[in-house]
């Protein structure tokens, strides 16, 4: 079950902000809700290396 529901959370991710819909004019769900991630021209990377920089920056602010 866990597996089923971490596919779904990856997909809806992936449509929302990665994968470009022509209903949508060219643009992302996201980008059609007019927020920009600035993710760069790769998205799967652009996303990626900003989950990582916030992760490393939420661990950082974290007290001992």
């Amino acid at each position: 079950m866990e597996t089923a529901q971490d596919w779904n959370e990856g997909y809806r991710l992936f449509h929302n902000v990665i994968r470009k819909n022509m209903a949508l004019n060219g643009l992302t769900p996201l980008q059609k809700a007019e927020i920009d991630l600035d993710l760069g021209r790769n998205r799967w990377l652009g996303l990626l290396l900003k989950f990582l920089n916030g992760t490393s920056e939420e661990n950082s602010n974290k007290s001992p």
